[in-house]
């Protein structure tokens, strides 16, 4: 009986995920006929961030594919800590512009390389809500170092798996919210690592609520 169960389970979990690769794709490709108007409104994100823009030049921008409006600046709270925020808000998706790809990725050969790579969990965000993260370290052709926190969000859920993305936009489209952000946090290194994760751990604490208010 169990292994009927089991097997029923995994056949389900199949069939969603050749769904979701198969279906999602066409679904979002084809959304543009209904609906050609970006949702977010960067001006009320930025005023809803507790860190402010600070002008200072920005070494590295991520080198995924570019969505329907992309933000990128330095940001500081009151005690000095600086982080990148990188957003990529996709409304609409096509073949090779798409927030999921296995062709994605964070850095380009010829501007660097990636030295680490691994998955952050349980960041406390609120006493009942934690968020899991992709974590990568990167090191620039001038030697710059940075941890990058990488995520998505759509259909009103962060989650750091492509998979779980997927399956929420899937939902999303059907429900008339086809967003899908990727956001990237960037702190350089410049002594430990450590010190970085912590400045991006203060700015998700600080900034959670703001972010899931307006993507």
């Amino acid at each position: 009986m169990n292994e009927a169960s089991n097997n029923s389970t995994s056949m389900s979990r199949l069939v969603i995920i050749v769904l979701t690769i198969l279906v999602g794709p066409v679904l979002s490709w084809t959304y543009v006929i209904i609906r050609d108007e970006p949702e977010l409104n960067i001006t009320r994100l930025v005023d809803e961030l507790h860190w402010k823009e600070v002008e200072s030049p920005i070494q590295f921008v991520p080198d995924y594919p570019k969505g329907d409006i992309t933000y990128t600046r330095k940001l500081e709270n009151l005690f000095g800590n600086r982080v990148t925020l990188y957003l990529n808000y996709f409304l609409h998706q096509e073949q090779g512009r798409e927030a999921i790809n296995n062709l994605n990725s964070l850095i380009d050969s010829k501007k660097g390389s990636v030295i680490s790579k691994g998955i952050v969990n349980n960041i406390s965000i609120t006493s009942v809500e934690k968020l899991s993260i992709n974590e990568q370290v990167i090191v620039l052709k001038n030697n710059y170092r940075y941890v990058a926190w990488q995520w998505y969000f759509t259909n009103g859920k962060h989650s750091a798996s492509t998979m779980e993305t997927r399956i929420n936009n899937l939902i999303g489209l059907l429900i008339n919210k086809p967003a899908i952000s990727n956001i990237v946090l960037l702190a350089k290194i410049r002594t430990k690592e450590a010190d970085a994760r912590e400045k991006l751990k203060l700015f998700v604490q600080d900034n959670y609520k703001a972010l899931i208010n307006n993507l």
